[in-house]
Parts: C-alpha cells; structure tokens; sequence
C-alpha cells in the first residue's frame, strides 16, 4: 500500500510539474531567423530589443524599441510603450534574456514570437542591423 501511495505521488507531481511547464513554454514561441524576418515584417508587429543602451548602439533590428528586461522600470517601460492589441517580436543578444521578457509579456497579455539564439544567430545568418 506504501508503494501505491509513494507511487501515486510521483505521478500526480510528474503530471502536474509537466503541465505546468508546458503552458509555460506555450505562451510564446521561439522562431528561426527566417521566421522571424517575415514576422517583423507585419505591419502591426510592435519589435523589442531587450538588451542594454549600449548593445543596442552597437547594433540593432532597423525599426526595433529599446526596453531593457534587467531594469526595474522595464514593466512600466512596456506600457508605456506597447500596446496589447499587437502581438510583439522580441529579441535579445542570444535568447536568455529575450524569454525572460517573453515570459513578462504573456503575462501581461501579449503574444509573443522570440528570435531563438538571438541577434547574435542573426548577424551570422547575414540579416542586416543598423547602428546609431
């Protein structure tokens, strides 16, 4: 009976630490370059660059706004600037800190498409950035 129990509780976690991680990952995708070029291309895609000021000076997606996810303002950033009508393209340098923001976006309501691998994957792939 022990077993049983022992048992039933492994499952019950399992199942429970398994839906949850599945939701979680389903409230934004992770999109290719390629994928990712033609979803910024929309014209009610809003384009988030969600690394540091001088990152972003350094080299950027042309048309992308600039909201840091390691600030504390970085939520009141958000709606001042974004709207939740429109779904969001978010970026960062390799994809850390692009789901970090993905996962506060959906929160808030957005849909999210991150760029898996981040600007460094697309500066390999030869897509074009501009700089300040």
């Amino acid at each position: 009976m022990i077993r049983f129990v022992n048992l039933l509780a492994f499952v019950v976690t399992f199942v429970s630490g398994l839906s949850f991680f599945l939701t979680r990952e389903s409230k934004y995708k992770s999109v290719s370059c390629r994928e990712f070029a033609a979803i910024i291309r929309r014209p009610d895609m809003q384009l988030l660059d969600c690394r540091t000021d001088s990152e972003y000076v350094a080299g950027h997606i042309a048309g992308s706004i600039l909201i840091d996810v390691r600030q504390p303002d970085f939520v009141e950033r958000v709606d001042s600037l974004l709207c939740v009508e429109h779904p969001v393209a978010v970026y960062c340098r390799g994809g850390v800190r692009s789901r970090r923001a993905a996962d506060t976006l959906t929160q808030k309501g957005f849909v999210v498409f991150n760029l898996d691998k981040g600007i460094e994957r697309w500066i390999e792939e030869g897509r074009e950035i501009v700089t300040d």
